[in-house]
């Protein structure tokens, strides 16, 4: 194997987390008006400045690399928890926002995240609140007996 290649290869497999791209991870459906938490990677604290956290285009809170959560006057009273929590405290890479919502209205929503002073681009997670299926149908359908418990019997 050429010189140059071998030391593009060696660079490649040191620097694992140069090109990790941000992830929203979280619920893609979810009842209305239902609690569920967000988590997304964040870039590695040497290539960002900031990131923001948004619904409709509305900051909802505001992550720094030093592991601080912000949340905005968009995000207080929808806004349960907010903090960073460092996953690979050895490394400069490996922060993870996490973020609670008190729940949606029904429709779809589209959360995004924007890191400033990164050159990684924004990440949108749509996610679909619904109303919950009719209760009475649930509980006329529903036999406790089948859940094999002794004071169902």
């Amino acid at each position: 194997m050429n010189r140059p290649l071998t030391l593009l290869l060696l660079l490649i497999a040191l620097t694992p987390y140069a090109w990790a791209e941000i992830q929203i991870n979280g619920p893609l459906h979810v009842s209305e008006y239902t609690p569920f938490t967000l988590s997304t990677t964040l870039p590695s604290t040497d290539d960002f400045t900031s990131a923001t956290l948004s619904l409709g285009g509305k900051a909802l809170a505001i992550a720094y690399p030093s592991g601080q959560c912000i949340l905005q006057p968009e995000g207080i009273g929808i806004i349960s928890a907010c903090y960073v929590v460092d996953t690979q405290p050895s490394t400069n890479a490996g922060l993870l926002l996490t973020l609670t919502h008190t729940g949606l209205a029904s429709g779809t929503h589209g959360f995004t995240v924007s890191p400033q002073g990164s050159n990684e681009g924004s990440q949108t997670l749509e996610i679909e609140a619904s109303a919950f299926a009719n209760v009475e149908e649930i509980i006329a359908n529903d036999d406790p007996a089948s859940y094999n418990l002794p004071f169902f019997k």
